[in-house]
């Protein structure tokens, strides 16, 4: 059974969640516009690399061209989180504190590797 999710954006993008055959949730994003293409390789990037220990990034399942529909089509795995404007409004001051310290990681770790 698919469920139609209203995501508030700019993309233009129409988001469908669909049960997979191993009961697996997948996010289908549908769209005209080629910028689909361009979000699904900048986020195989991030997934694929390995200097972001702590930050998870939903996997890329499969990108293709609806020639009938003149649509793009990602599908990606289903990551279940909350908004961040909920999670600093419930966070406790350790977990605040330990995403400030992911973040901080995260940018140091990339200043570190950059040329």
């Amino acid at each position: 059974m698919n469920h139609d999710i209203k995501i508030p954006g700019h993309s233009g993008s129409k988001v469908i969640v669909e049960i997979g055959t191993l009961g697996e949730a997948i996010v289908v994003k549908n769209s005209s516009s080629s910028r689909l293409i361009t979000q699904s390789k900048k986020q195989n990037v991030f997934f694929n690399k390995k200097n972001h220990d702590c930050i998870c990034t939903p996997k890329v399942l499969d990108v293709n061209f609806n020639k009938e529909k003149k649509q793009y089509i990602l599908k990606m795995e289903y990551a279940y989180g909350i908004d961040i404007v909920s999670f600093f409004c419930k966070a406790s001051i350790l977990e605040i504190d330990n995403f400030i310290n992911i973040l901080v990681s995260y940018f140091k770790k990339n200043i570190e590797l950059s040329i």
